[in-house]
């Protein structure tokens, strides 16, 4: 199982890996601000890589999305919110649709608008 928490080396956040016993936590990634900050919502598995978001950190620091593979490597932020142009500081969990990612969002923007295609 994976999930997304705070803290962290840099205080922005993890990506880590659980068994479904309970046992092995293992941390795969440190969020550094500037792939991310501050990780919201749950993982989704599309187009065989995990997909998050964060409500911080990016070029504009106001959130991210983000992917891993499933076996922990390949950390990439896929995309930097612009607060006018994309809304800013994303809520709640990413949902597949018609092979997009939506994104829940506040502030200047609603969920009526997709970043990217996976």
């Amino acid at each position: 199982m994976w999930g997304t928490g705070g803290g962290g080396i840099n205080g922005n956040g993890v990506i880590f890996h659980i068994e479904k016993d309970g046992s092995s936590l293992t941390k795969v990634h440190d969020f550094n601000g500037t792939n991310g900050s501050s990780p919201v919502g749950f993982l989704i598995f599309s187009n065989n890589k995990l997909w998050g978001a964060t409500k911080l950190g990016g070029t504009n620091d106001v959130g991210t999305i983000f992917s891993i593979n499933p076996n922990g490597t390949g950390f990439t932020s896929e995309y930097s919110f612009s607060s006018s142009e994309s809304g800013q500081r994303p809520i709640g969990d990413l949902t597949e649709y018609d092979s997009k990612l939506w994104v829940p969002r506040t502030w200047e923007a609603q969920m009526d608008k997709e970043p990217f295609s996976t």
